[in-house]
This record gives structure tokens, sequence and C-alpha cells, in this order.
């Protein structure tokens, strides 16, 4: 088992990682174990930056947000035994996207959905500026056609 140093709000922790559990110690207490991770997530990292955050998406759709230093980030990506995303530097709204994963009760696969660059899902025919009418669209406009002349 590793063990790293992070901080979550401003309470100091010891990031324990063993397979796909990680235990979160604060003063030498165990104050919170993560089960079966969906998947660990970085944001806000840049070059001009000392730290970054770990996100970790379990079962439970509480996020958990850990401030962690950046130069952790390869020992960090060798103990993680999940799917990692890289966020980039502006970091998701994560609240919301919580309260919509426990809305809508999430699976592992809802979550890395939203996370894809799937571009199967984008229209081949591209989409040009006056080719909106449709049928329906017709229809109403022709019912609706006013008289006052």
């Amino acid at each position: 088992m590793n063990v790293i140093t992070g901080s979550i709000s401003a309470k100091d922790v010891e990031i324990s990682f063993n397979r796909n559990d990680i235990t979160l110690k604060s003063n030498g207490k165990i104050s919170m174990v993560i089960r079966d991770i969906y998947f660990a997530a970085f944001e806000r990292v840049s070059p001009k930056l000392k730290t970054c955050e770990l996100v970790l998406v379990n079962s439970d759709n509480r996020p958990v947000i850990i401030t962690i230093l950046q130069k952790l980030l390869p020992q960090i990506t060798a103990l993680l035994q999940c799917p990692i995303i890289n966020i980039g530097q502006d970091p998701e709204n994560w609240s919301r996207l919580s309260s919509v994963a426990r809305k809508n009760d999430w699976q592992k696969k809802d979550w890395l959905h939203v996370f894809s660059d799937d571009e199967e899902e984008s229209s081949s025919e591209e989409w040009l500026p006056g080719n909106e009418s449709s049928e329906d669209e017709d229809e109403f406009l022709m019912d609706n056609e006013s008289d006052s002349e």
C-alpha cells in the first residue's frame, strides 16, 4: 500500500491506495474509504500551478475532490486501478454533475459517457443555416397563415 499526502478543503489527508480502494486518513484516523471507484479525474493541471485536483467518483455518485501536488501525478496514475480522465485546466461543476447522477442513478458507463470524446453521436450531415424547416414546420406555417388582406 502506497501513501500520498493531499488536502480536502482545509484538512490534510493521507491517501492510501490498495487495488480499487482508497483510504483517506486525517490526523491518523480513517475519515473515508472509497471503494469500487468508477474513475479518477485530474483537473486544474497547469505548469503555472504547484497543485491540482484529484477527483474520485464511485457508486455513491458523490465526487471526492483532493488537492495534491502536481509532481505526484506520475506516482498516483501508476497506483490507480481505474480509468483516468484528464479534465484540463478548468474544473468541472462536480456538485451539479453529482446531483444529476444521484437523481438518475448513474452507473460507471454513464459517468464515462459524459467525459468521452465520442464523435459517433454527432450527425454525419453538417448543419447549415436555412436548412431548418421540416414538413411539420411547413404544415404549421400553412395552417396559421392569416387572410388579412
